[in-house]
């Protein structure tokens, strides 16, 4: 499995202000301030998993607000390998209804399913949806944990599977997977860290990188489902 880190940065500004609401909590303000900036920088790593395309020398807020100028993620790298292996791993929807080639969500699913190899397809894959296909009834999983704080369970199943939704992940689309086959390699001993106080702008500048690459485990064992159009 071939792998190359490259170094990202997800840097923040924090106001003073903010810092107050944290001093005025009952829990202890280290923690909840290193709980904080843990949610920022998971919650960033996660948008360019979702959405990176490329990775540029000096990233565009303006043009690639996902952050797809960052880094190449994991829906991207699923789409290039569908591109060298005629199609696999990867199903252009369209529109679902009575106009589309696939009457129901359900039997959408079922096709980017059988793009799957049989001995992958088991009870462990789930459907990780986008809000446009997410039906109104999903329910919130409230499990401690730092990444179950960004995990949405679904009541219902879609294609069989279970689902849930992420923050980030595109609107219109399903990747079917176990959550274990996207991973994100780190290097040892590779995070840089610092910190500058900003008091003309009553703030301070927090600034965080390392190296990374955003891996696909196994591209068999996977499908994306893009372009979803639900009919009204």
């Amino acid at each position: 499995l071939k792998y190359h880190c490259q170094q990202m940065n997800f840097d923040s500004r924090i106001r003073f202000d903010k810092l107050d609401n944290f001093t005025q909590s009952d829990l202890n303000f280290v923690e909840t301030f290193e709980s904080y900036l843990d949610r920022h920088l998971l919650s960033g790593v996660l948008m360019v998993g979702l959405n990176g395309t490329h990775q540029s020398d000096n990233s565009n807020q303006e043009t690639a607000p996902l952050g797809e100028d960052v880094a190449k993620g994991w829906l991207q790298k699923i789409r290039e390998h569908a591109q060298n292996h005629n199609g696999q791993s990867v199903l252009n929807v369209g529109e679902i209804g009575a106009n589309g080639t696939y009457k129901t969500l359900n039997k959408a699913v079922k096709a980017g399913i059988a793009k799957i190899k049989p001995i992958y397809a088991d009870g462990d894959l789930i459907a990780i949806c986008g809000s446009d296909v997410t039906p109104d009834n999903a329910i919130e999983n409230n499990k401690d944990g730092l990444g179950r704080q960004f995990i949405t369970r679904l009541q219902k199943l879609i294609g069989g599977y279970k689902a849930v939704t992420i923050p980030h992940f595109p609107s219109n689309a399903i990747l079917l997977t176990r959550l274990d086959n996207l991973s994100l390699y780190v290097p040892r001993n590779n995070v840089r860290r610092g910190w500058i106080n900003g008091s003309e702008l009553d703030s301070i500048y927090h600034y965080f990188s390392f190296n990374v690459d955003f891996v696909v485990e196994n591209f068999e064992a996977c499908a994306l489902l893009e372009n979803i159009e639900l009919a009204e």
